[in-house]
């Protein structure tokens, strides 16, 4: 990847981690206090499709409209939405952006660089967002790095070979001198989104009860901040991994879904 300006807001958007929208959380989690700060009538009109897509943004932008579902106790609430719904949450959420953007260059300012990484093992929700925003966001208003192999679905490639310049990378290797243990753990402390063969390698090749042992402790890392998806933004990322980890420990257990996200496409984590 070439050289990032200072500032650049880096979102890995690997599913393992957050599935639906993940990397479109870490942008909007980056841009939106300032949002709120300046031009608070933004977030106003599309609070509806933030906080639908993505409900732990309540803890930057407030809480959603009452409604009838919304108000039903959490067990028996259900969002199982197709993807033209989450096409329009994706619209609602770029035209805020955009409408930011343009509103920013106007009174002098730039917004950051968005880097958008591992594109190609994002859900289909968030391939679909990165390909309408190059689409409708133009790099002069808006720079953005799209990080791919080049496997992704068929509207993002279109959008790529008409909006963006392909730059390919230069691959660095790596020149550490790392034990078997050592190339485990980064599988495992990554989630399972590690895109070193390296280190899946070493992660398969581990005695069965040693896997386990790692997944324990990562799972016992996670879980203290894991919550339903309305706490904190960050803290309620991490609840989707820790289920992963802890069916994978020492005491598995069908993982439960992240019900804040649990619409749209499963996801289909690594083993």
């Amino acid at each position: 990847m070439t050289e990032l300006p200072a500032g650049a807001v880096v979102a890995h958007c690997h599913q393992g981690l957050r599935g639906p929208f993940t990397g479109v959380d870490t942008v909007l989690e980056a841009v939106l206090p300032d949002v709120v700060r300046r031009w608070p009538d933004l977030v106003d009109a599309h609070r509806f499709e933030l906080l639908e897509a993505i409900p732990e943004l309540s803890a930057l932008i407030g809480p959603p409209a009452s409604t009838l579902a919304k108000d039903a106790p959490f067990a028996e609430r259900t969002r199982w939405y197709g993807r033209i719904m989450t096409r329009c949450f994706s619209q609602g959420m770029i035209t805020l952006l955009r409408d930011y953007a343009l509103r920013l260059r106007a009174a002098g300012g730039a917004p950051p660089t968005l880097v958008f990484d591992d594109v190609h093992r994002a859900e289909s929700a968030t391939q679909q967002f990165v390909a309408l925003f190059v689409r409708r966001v133009g790099a002069d208003l808006w720079p953005a790095v799209i990080g791919s192999d080049g496997a992704v679905e068929p509207e993002l490639q279109a959008a790529l070979a008409d909006f963006a310049d392909r730059v390919d990378a230069v691959p660095r290797p790596d020149s550490r001198v790392r034990s078997g243990a050592e190339l485990a753990a980064e599988y495992v402390w990554s989630d399972g989104t590690s895109d070193n063969p390296a280190a899946y390698r070493a992660y398969r090749d581990l005695d069965a009860t040693e896997r386990a042992a790692m997944h324990d402790q990562r799972a016992a890392e996670l879980e203290p901040d894991a919550t339903w998806g309305y706490g904190s933004p960050r803290s309620s990322t991490t609840w989707s991994a820790a289920p992963i980890r802890a069916a994978r420990g020492s005491k598995p257990c069908r993982p439960r879904p992240n019900t804040s996200r649990s619409w749209g496409s499963r996801r289909r984590p690594r083993r």
